[in-house]
């Protein structure tokens, strides 16, 4: 705790708001700020490249993939692929000019979510994301996860202000990614703004999806969730863990290769039990998710929009622990969402939510790609490599279980 606190308030020295940590940071103050992050982030772009590698797979995948990299982006939604389309339908033929237009794209977005903290949200809840820039990394641009993440950040701002709008901006979020419509339940639990959120979102999601079954069919529909379900154990995931620390140890008889789904995956003896519990984890999250919603949507007073904060993060960071595969760019989904809480609510305990998600981007970006052959290729570093991602997913894990204490004595039932 007194680590994270310390952390705060090293931000605060690095990154001084000009105002008290409660009122609105001045806008010139946050555009030097976020060029001067922006820039240190764009720095270690340079001195790392291998962190835009996705990049080049998107343009590669629009322009019909290769016999190991197929084409179609199939993995992802249809909706994704327009939105990584877009740089490609300017830069056209020049494929040097993709990932410069790609980057412009996201930095573009990166800059709107930040002007809008810096209109919405106390200036503690910009100086997250200022500081998201250089410790979570290049990562926030060469990913399309930080439209998605920044898409929920607003929304949970403009709930109770603007539901049509925070229902409109979750709505196409689940259209790039999946992983938020698990949210929706949460998000409809104020009773001022349930329906015309939920109305906008359904409406939206359903609309889209429908063009995407006109245009392409059920199959393609469907890919994203076939696609992910035939994943096997990534190995930077919870449940790659121990057969990473015997595959350290003793090699044989585990193997780490990359897979038909383009990550590293880990199998062996035990890999089909890890994914039957990274299975069973899932559903179990998506029942807790659930139940919380339900125990705010039965509260007399109904649920405030620092409730649904706290569910939010406490469901998304659930789902980034459960899941069989761990990427990084996970992280994009998780440091919005605490910049929104922090908005929201003031307290310790969001603080160091922030605070420690930051760290696990540090940590991150310490384990890709800069030490990442520890990891992956057999030498005298693996054990070393796998406490690395041990590491990492400590303070995700502890973001998960503090999300989730909160919001479970939040929806406590009112004793009379």
């Amino acid at each position: 705790m007194r680590a994270l606190d310390a952390l705060v308030r090293l931000l605060r020295l690095l990154l001084p708001t000009g105002r008290p940590p409660g009122e609105a940071y001045p806008a010139l103050r946050v555009v030097l700020l976020w060029a001067v992050t922006r820039a240190i982030g764009i720095v270690i772009l340079v001195l790392a490249p291998a962190v835009s590698a996705d990049v080049n797979y998107y343009l590669l995948a629009l322009n019909g993939g290769n016999d190991q990299l197929p084409g179609g982006l199939r993995e992802y939604p249809l909706p994704a692929v327009w939105l990584v389309s877009l740089p490609n339908l300017v830069a056209r033929e020049d494929a040097a000019l993709y990932p410069w237009l790609f980057l412009g794209l996201m930095l573009a977005v990166d800059a709107a979510f930040t002007w809008f903290l810096q209109r919405s949200a106390t200036s503690d809840a910009v100086l997250v994301w200022l500081a998201a820039g250089p410790l979570v990394g290049p990562l926030l641009w060469t990913r399309f996860d930080i439209v998605t993440g920044a898409a929920v950040a607003a929304a949970l701002i403009l709930l109770l202000r603007r539901p049509v709008v925070s229902g409109l901006l979750v709505g196409a979020a689940a259209l790039l990614k999946l992983w938020p419509v698990l949210l929706l339940p949460a998000l409809g639990a104020p009773r001022s703004s349930r329906r015309p959120l939920l109305l906008a979102a359904v409406l939206l999601g359903a609309g889209v999806s429908l063009l995407v079954l006109v245009l392409e069919g059920p199959d393609r529909l469907l890919s994203p969730l076939r696609y992910q379900s035939a994943r096997g154990v990534q190995i930077e995931s919870l449940w790659a863990l121990p057969l990473m620390a015997a595959w350290a140890v003793s090699e044989q008889p585990w193997q780490i290769f990359f897979s038909d789904y383009l990550a590293l995956e880990i199998g062996g003896p035990g890999d089909g039990l890890m994914r039957a519990l990274s299975a069973a984890a899932t559903a179990v999250v998506v029942g807790l998710v659930a139940w919380t919603a339900v125990r705010l949507w039965r509260r007399p007073a109904g649920a405030s929009a620092t409730d649904v904060a706290w569910a939010v993060l406490s469901a998304s960071a659930l789902l980034v622990v459960a899941n069989k595969v761990f990427s990084p760019q996970y992280l994009i989904w998780l440091v919005p969402v605490a910049a929104a809480l922090i908005a929201l609510d003031r307290s310790a305990a969001a603080l160091r939510c922030a605070a420690a998600l930051l760290v696990a981007g540090v940590l991150g970006q310490l384990i890709y790609p800069v030490l990442y052959v520890w990891i992956w290729t057999p030498g005298d570093y693996n054990l070393l490599g796998t406490a690395l991602l041990a590491l990492r997913l400590v303070p995700v894990i502890w973001v998960a279980w503090t999300a989730t204490r909160e919001i479970w004595l939040r929806s406590a039932p009112v004793r009379v």
